[in-house]
């Protein structure tokens, strides 16, 4: 398996620690990665699969039948890499033997390359795609500091979100402002 810069990486994984620790696997790399929703349709995921190219999508066990329902739409995927207990098809990986597997690629970028693409809802036509890089949680910190935190940051603090880990208010208002500032975050 062999993910380049640049490269699109979706994420289709509920909230569990492994949703934070693929998108910091893909930053480390230098790809881009791209959170799905688990509650998407065959055809949502199709959308923006395609829209952004993924060459590698990551896929929770709880949503793979799902996800197959569009996989042989999806030109340019290369790789399916599950997360959780399941019969893997012949092109399918597993998440941990595939970690385990890897090489340390960690590569050098700058704060203007692009880290992440994140997708409105669709509301008014197709869903729209905005490229942010990796300055993006620079820009998320002092909300958390000021609205979640009220300045203060407290050794018992825990944060935690409902929403699932696939939109940028939960990724960055919440999970990695969190991560940042060494406050546990739950993932469920």
């Amino acid at each position: 398996l062999r993910v380049k810069r640049g490269d699109r990486v979706g994420i289709l994984v509920p909230q569990k620690p492994e949703t934070a620790i693929a998108h910091i696997a893909c930053w480390k790399m230098g790809a881009i990665s791209v959170p799905l929703s688990t509650l998407f349709g065959p055809e949502a995921i199709q959308y923006r699969l395609n829209d952004c190219g993924a060459k590698v999508c990551i896929v929770d066990a709880s949503v793979l039948n799902t996800f197959r329902k569009v996989r042989d739409k999806l030109p340019n995927l290369k790789h399916t890499i599950v997360l959780g207990e399941s019969d893997l098809a012949r092109d399918e990986l597993n998440f941990w033997d595939t970690l385990s597997d890897a090489k340390s690629n960690t590569r050098m970028y700058k704060s203007e390359d692009p880290a992440v693409i994140i997708y409105a809802s669709g509301t008014t036509g197709d869903p729209k795609s905005v490229v942010h890089a990796h300055r993006v949680l620079l820009g998320h910190l002092p909300m958390f500091l000021t609205t979640w935190c009220n300045l203060e940051i407290h050794e018992s603090d825990l944060a935690w979100t409902p929403s699932e880990l696939a939109w940028i208010a939960s990724l960055f208002d919440v999970l990695f402002p969190s991560l940042f500032y060494g406050i546990p975050a739950l993932a469920y």
